[in-house]
Parts: structure tokens; C-alpha cells; sequence
């Protein structure tokens, strides 16, 4: 059986080999919602490119980037999507990209695999602290989590605060291969 095919399957601290990781951007996703017109319509999108690397060391801390590519917004709404690239939201012309940089990855922690690092995001810088879920298949490794930000902290100011939610769920489904 090849490895490409195999059963991902959850790890622990010995289970994520030591190395150095490339994003698959093809493999992964980051996916949002949010709460529009007084919190009655849920708002979905994603960003069609993201890119990053993960380095872990043989005795276990990790460092790492990901890159999103703000300008790739896409909620499936053309106009909504040129508004959210706007001054008064993402602002992509001065802000084209967010960058999560990784602080910590903690594997075997008491609540089980858990990152820390931070989001730049326009010119704001916010913490980030999320458990995640790692797999591992041959060369692979999978890492998702599902983070709640608040708009206000990451700088993403509204023009009309009580006709969008100030949170917004997102989901990252990373595919790292070995470098």
C-alpha cells in the first residue's frame, strides 16, 4: 500500500517527525463565517491562496508562517468581496497579506496539541492561542483548527457595527509535505 493512501491517523509528541515542511496550498483551506443583517445570515468564505512552512525540531518546539493571501477573498458575492477589499474592511491595497507566525506548538500538553503565535493582520498584531488537531500520513502532516477572531482587535473597523457580527469563525485545514 503506498503511503500517499494511507489512513491519516491523530498524533502524539513522537508521532510529527522532525524536519522541515512546505504548505501544500492545493491541500488546504482557510474558511470563514460570519453573522450579517443583525446576526440573522450567516456570511462564508474562504481565501483561495495561502502558503507557509513548518519546522520542527527533533526535540520538539516548532517554528513556522503561514501566508494568506487577503486579496483572494471570495464569499461567493463579487461586490460584497470588492467591499471587503476596501479601506474601511481589509484594506488588501496597503494589506494584501495576514500572516500567522507560530510561536509554540505543543503536542502533549494537558489538552492536547495546542498552538500559540500571532496574527498580523491591516496593522494590527493579534494573539492567537487555538488546540488543533494533527494527523499524519507517510511525508504529511495535517494540522486544523478552528479559531474565533474578534474583528475590532484585528483592526477590521465597520461603517455599520450592528448590521455585522464583530467575531468571526476560521477554519484552517493545513496539508504541510516534508521538504
Amino acid at each position: 500500500m503506498s503511503t500517499q493512501n494511507a489512513t491519516p491517523r491523530t498524533t502524539s509528541t513522537t508521532d510529527v517527525p522532525a524536519g522541515s515542511y512546505r504548505l501544500d496550498p492545493a491541500a488546504s483551506t482557510v474558511t470563514f463565517t460570519t453573522r450579517a443583517m443583525f446576526g440573522l445570515m450567516k456570511v462564508r468564505g474562504h481565501f483561495g491562496r495561502v502558503d507557509g512552512t513548518l519546522d520542527v525540531g527533533a526535540d520538539g518546539p516548532a517554528s513556522g508562517a503561514m501566508h494568506v493571501d487577503v486579496e483572494t477573498i471570495d464569499t461567493g458575492i463579487a461586490r460584497r468581496d470588492a467591499h471587503l477589499r476596501r479601506s474601511d474592511f481589509f484594506h488588501t491595497e496597503e494589506h494584501p497579506t495576514a500572516v500567522f507566525t507560530l510561536d509554540t506548538l505543543r503536542l502533549d500538553g494537558p489538552e492536547g496539541p495546542r498552538v500559540t503565535g500571532t496574527l498580523e493582520l491591516r496593522d494590527k498584531t493579534v494573539p492567537i492561542d487555538s488546540p488543533v488537531t494533527l494527523a499524519t500520513s507517510g511525508e504529511r502532516l495535517r494540522v486544523d483548527a478552528d479559531v474565533e477572531i474578534d474583528h475590532h482587535a484585528a483592526g477590521l473597523p465597520f461603517r455599520t457595527p450592528l448590521l455585522v457580527s464583530g467575531r468571526a469563525r476560521v477554519v484552517v485545514a493545513l496539508v504541510f509535505a516534508a521538504a
